[in-house]
């Protein structure tokens, strides 16, 4: 099986589990990616979307995707568990954006922890996308200049702040990485670009999964179920089911779920003269 996503948190906190979902925007003609938390991410809702693990990034059994060639090499991995996560939010928004902006980077990474790197190398190890693939040794470099001389292990003062010798620089290593090029990363599944949107039911043992297409839908189903619960981002219902040891529903609770995250009414705003 694919182990690369890890369970951390179970709680969609920790983004050691992100994969990267991609499904087709009928309204822009573009292929939207995003990350989601793999662990409380509902399988149904992943109905005509593709689904990319850290597997179909790179593996050290094919060919390492540049990004996590330049990870590993900039020391932006210690004891690996996070590793698969911080790849899969960083590889999201570079399909997203392939010239990423340093602000955009952080942002992109806000789900994800850390307790081993101070996650600076990996911030080093991600920016050198910004350049639009070209991995400049000055820029990296430059990377140190705001550290104060102060070590982070003894809180004393001291020359950490000191370049080595040019010869064993990380910079100067990071001259022999892969360059990256957007336009040969695995393209969209035709057949979901085409994949009907409908309502959909899923019927279980002890409970009943409902995908309304439409606003029109949704509401019909809450009419019919007054007491389902609505589903978009599910961090509260998989958290419950974590809680009551996997039972996905009490006495005080329906066993009935709407999921409203495909809604395309609900994926827009609209400004009016005096209203939003």
């Amino acid at each position: 099986g694919l182990t690369g996503a890890k369970l951390g948190c179970s709680e969609g906190g920790c983004g050691a589990c992100t994969v990267m979902l991609s499904e087709w925007d009928n309204k822009t003609n573009e292929v939207l990616h995003r990350p989601v938390n793999s662990c409380i991410y509902p399988l149904a809702a992943c109905e005509g979307k593709a689904v990319t693990t850290v597997e179909g990034v790179g593996s050290t059994h094919t060919k390492l995707h540049p990004l996590q060639e330049r990870i590993a090499r900039m020391h932006g991995t210690q004891c690996g568990f996070c590793t698969p996560g911080f790849v899969m939010a960083a590889y999201t928004l570079l399909r997203n954006h392939p010239n990423p902006t340093e602000a955009e980077i952080q942002e992109s990474l806000d789900g994800n922890l850390c307790r081993c790197t101070g996650y600076r190398p990996i911030l080093d190890a991600i920016k050198t996308f910004c350049t639009g693939g070209k991995v400049e040794v000055a820029k990296t470099q430059e990377a140190h200049d705001d550290i104060e001389d102060i070590c982070p292990s003894s809180g004393l003062p001291c020359s950490c702040k000191d370049p080595p010798p040019p010869d064993a620089t990380d910079a100067h290593k990071l001259t022999q990485l892969s360059p990256y090029h957007a336009d040969t990363e695995a393209t969209f599944p035709e057949a979901l670009i085409t994949h009907p949107r409908r309502m959909l039911c899923f019927r279980g043992p002890r409970s009943i999964w409902l995908r309304p297409a439409n606003l029109a839908q949704l509401l019909e189903m809450k009419a019919k179920h007054p007491h389902g619960q609505l589903v978009v981002g599910n961090t509260e219902v998989a958290l419950e089911g974590e809680a009551g040891k996997g039972k996905l529903h009490t006495k005080e609770r329906s066993n009935v779920f709407i999921y409203a995250g495909d809604v395309p009414e609900l994926k827009e705003n609209i400004v009016g003269e005096d209203c939003v």
